[in-house]
């Protein structure tokens, strides 16, 4: 049910779509066209309150005159909501956070940002219907999954949480990975 609904909801568009991604650093808006070119790309270091950063892609989605968006953010993202339900403090504030058609004032689809970069894998031409796994390497380390154009997460976007497995000596994956200079 929840990936039909994700499904309808990122329908291809006939018209210019935003792309938001929320990351440890830095924070992106893109556009993009009906094709799936860039149109359009800014970025600003991350803002330290979920205001500034509610405020400038509000801001970017207005100049931008785009109808749809979708988000990608760490943590746990209530796809059904758009709101950040669990996150390990890589972005401030970010628990509590909602990315919606109410907060941003157009269509909006939010989901953890390792399961969006396995989804935007997943639609490859070269990746459509099989399995899908994909790693995000930033500040943190995002992991997610698709199996025959379904995303493997929970009811409440719940995801791998393949950042934390254990590496050695006490080090996790992302402890590892994360940081890495992209």
């Amino acid at each position: 049910k929840q990936t039909s609904s994700f499904l309808d909801a990122m329908a291809r568009s006939q018209s210019p779509v935003g792309a938001v991604d929320i990351g440890g650093t830095w924070l992106r808006f893109a556009t993009f066209s009906a094709d799936w070119e860039i149109l359009s790309m800014d970025r600003i270091l991350l803002p330290q309150t979920r205001e500034e950063r509610l405020a400038w892609i509000r801001s970017a989605v207005k100049n931008s005159g785009i109808t749809n968006l979708g988000v990608s953010s760490a943590g746990t993202v209530d796809p059904s909501t758009g709101t950040v339900i669990a996150s390990k403090g890589g972005v401030p504030e970010n628990v509590g956070s909602e990315y919606s058609l109410k907060s941003l004032g157009v269509t909006t689809l939010a989901i953890n940002d390792g399961l969006a970069t396995a989804w935007g894998h997943a639609c490859l031409p070269r990746f459509a219907g099989r399995r899908v796994a994909t790693l995000a390497l930033g500040t943190g380390v995002g992991c997610g999954f698709v199996s025959e154009q379904q995303l493997l997460c929970g009811p409440k976007g719940q995801h791998t949480r393949l950042n934390d497995s254990p590496a050695w000596e006490g080090e996790t994956l992302e402890s590892i990975l994360g940081g890495a200079v992209v």
